[in-house]
């Protein structure tokens, strides 16, 4: 019968990436795989010739030309490459050696046949088989049947290293043909049926034996710690339940660290701030006023305690938050004095002097310093944002960095980009989703955070924003009736002069002529699509037509000559065929 599944996907992709069928449902984080190495080249002086072996290789070489509005020349860019990899030393600035690029990603992979396996998966061993296939990206992937069968499995391609662990780069006679293997998919992290009865993943550390193994980088998982005890205060959880904990912003980083800000308070003479921090109950909702002082006062240690260190390294910024908890609880260390200066600072000082700076906005919710921008690559450029909007928002943002509903500005950064409000945050959750499970009755409940439509001139670009913030869910179910009795819009297609094949007075067949009926229906799995004929009189809105575009005023897309708009419920693609359809023409709502 085909594919029977719903969910979320990316554009591109062959099938729904995240969602739920029949039997299965199931979702990803980042598996946080190291799945890149550097290799050190031996260059000869020229440049042309790298050591293999024995002897000497050409560079493999090509030229990438790249048009620059501006420029009267394209600009040619020359790419070396050896047999392990492109050389990235080429386009870094202040890096001496010849670096060589090892990358998964340059290998054949089987994602694509894998998230197809994954989609008609009919049970846990069929789903566990297609996950195997699903080589790229590396995911932590959980699922649960309809009949309570919960399980995970790390996906991916995890290269071997023998003798390194990867986190430098290697002489390039340590990897002489790339890496000598793989993992073998038996031995990657997995579980089914767990004795606790449930499965958390938050892009954290799979098991301890793997750290520096699998991958090194890795967030400090408060999130799953965070989740790992809501999830064990009780075993009966329902829609709204789950809907709550992922909407969670209790924050553990601040639960270690607030002690520290109100003592800072306390050296500042700012007595009644010092109080509220001790008195907060830690959650980093968008109405704190704590959440403001403490974020503010955290993001400005930071940069104090690191920025100097990276002063002659521009723009090779890295200081995570597991360096800046360990500088913190050691009382110090070579990282809080500043090199720049003759005076010798002491951790103390530096918690009090960022402390002062986050006084002054005491009193300020979270919500009014801390924004989301979900940002559009186009977006970027200002005239085309002006003129079209593609970026949604800034609006109020709650969580902060490690809550389970992550809310984070320019972590990255170590300047006042990163402390002086507005707090802007790129990223955070790019979705909701909450699957009830039960053999024939599974609904899945998704929302995004700006629209179901990619066209910034549609009402639906960002009209799930408002949703967004109030923490809804909206039900999209696996059967057609189902679907259609929540359809909220319809798109018609309407055809003046045929659509191809015989036909009678105006393109229409001759039993048909003057109808503003359908002429036809085609339907397969998830689809449901109506073609009309505008008979004179008819009062249907025109359709703008030009060049195989249309646009009714209420969606738009890319149409063949002489078909108008359609109809479809839900809004799909038109992939049907026949004697009065429009032929294999993609549209959508």
């Amino acid at each position: 019968e085909g594919y029977h599944v719903a969910g979320l996907s990316i554009p591109g992709a062959p099938g729904v990436v995240v969602g739920y069928n029949r039997d299965i449902a199931w979702a990803f984080t980042n598996g946080m795989v190291d799945d890149t190495d550097l290799a050190v080249e031996e260059a000869s002086a020229d440049g042309r010739t790298y050591r293999q072996g024995n002897g000497w290789r050409p560079f493999a070489v090509r030229f990438d030309t790249i048009r620059v509005r501006g420029l009267d020349e394209p600009v040619v860019h020359r790419v070396r490459e050896t047999v392990r990899g492109p050389v990235i030393s080429d386009v870094l600035s202040g890096v001496e050696s010849t670096l060589s690029l090892l990358w998964t990603a340059w290998l054949p992979t089987t994602e694509v046949s894998g998230l197809l396996a994954m989609n008609g998966a009919e049970d846990p061993n069929e789903f566990e088989r297609a996950v195997r296939q699903f080589e790229l990206p590396h995911q932590n992937v959980v699922y649960i049947t309809t009949h309570g069968v919960l399980g995970y499995r790390l996906s991916g391609t995890i290269p071997q290293r023998d003798g390194w662990t990867g986190r430098r780069p290697v002489p390039a006679t340590r990897v002489p043909d790339a890496w000598t293997g793989f993992w073998p998919p038996d031995s990657f992290p997995s579980m089914q049926a767990p004795a606790s009865g449930y499965l958390a993943t938050a892009n954290n550390l799979q098991r301890r034996d793997l750290f520096g193994r699998v991958g090194s980088e890795y967030p400090v998982p408060f999130r799953a710690r965070r989740i790992e005890d809501r999830l064990a205060e009780q075993m009966a959880w329902d829609v709204d339940l789950m809907r709550d904990l992922q909407l969670d912003t209790h924050s553990l980083l601040a639960e270690r660290l607030a002690p520290r800000a109100a003592a800072a308070a306390d050296r500042a003479g700012a007595a009644d701030v010092a109080g509220s921090l001790r008195a907060w109950d830690y959650d980093v909702s968008i109405v704190s006023t704590e959440a403001t002082v403490f974020h503010i006062w955290l993001y400005r240690l930071r940069e104090l305690i690191a920025a100097d260190e990276f002063d002659e390294f521009d723009g090779w910024e890295y200081f995570p938050t597991s360096a800046l908890l360990k500088v913190l609880e050691d009382g110090g260390g070579p990282w809080v004095d500043d090199v720049r200066t003759d005076h010798v600072e002491a951790l103390e000082e530096l918690e009090t002097a960022a402390m002062r700076v986050a006084l002054q906005w005491q009193g300020l919710a979270w919500g009014a310093i801390h924004r989301e921008t979900s940002v559009h690559p186009m977006g970027r450029v200002g005239w085309l944002e002006r003129l079209f909007g593609f970026n949604v928002g800034p609006y109020p943002g709650p969580g902060g960095p490690g809550t389970v509903r992550p809310g984070s500005g320019s972590w990255a950064a170590l300047d006042s980009t990163a402390w002086l409000p507005p707090i802007v945050g790129a990223y955070g959750p790019s979705e909701r989703f909450v699957a009830e499970m039960a053999p024939g009755a599974s609904l899945g409940r998704f929302l995004l955070p700006t629209g179901q439509s990619g066209n910034p001139l549609s009402s639906h670009y960002r009209d799930m924003l408002t949703r967004w913030a109030a923490g809804d869910l909206i039900p999209v179910p696996l059967y057609r009736d189902d679907a259609r009795d929540l359809a909220v819009r319809t798109l018609q297609l309407l055809a003046r002069g045929g659509c191809g094949g015989a036909a009678g007075r105006d393109g229409l067949p001759p039993d048909r002529q003057g109808s503003s009926r359908p002429l036809h229906r085609t339907v397969s799995p998830g689809h449901e699509v109506q073609l009309y004929r505008r008979a004179a009189g008819d009062r249907r809105r025109p359709v703008r037509h030009r060049g195989g575009q249309a646009d009714t005023g209420r969606g738009s897309g890319v149409l063949p000559r002489g078909c108008q708009s359609f109809h479809a419920t839900p809004p799909a693609a038109m992939t049907g065929s026949t004697r009065w359809a429009c032929p294999e023409r993609t549209a959508r709502s």
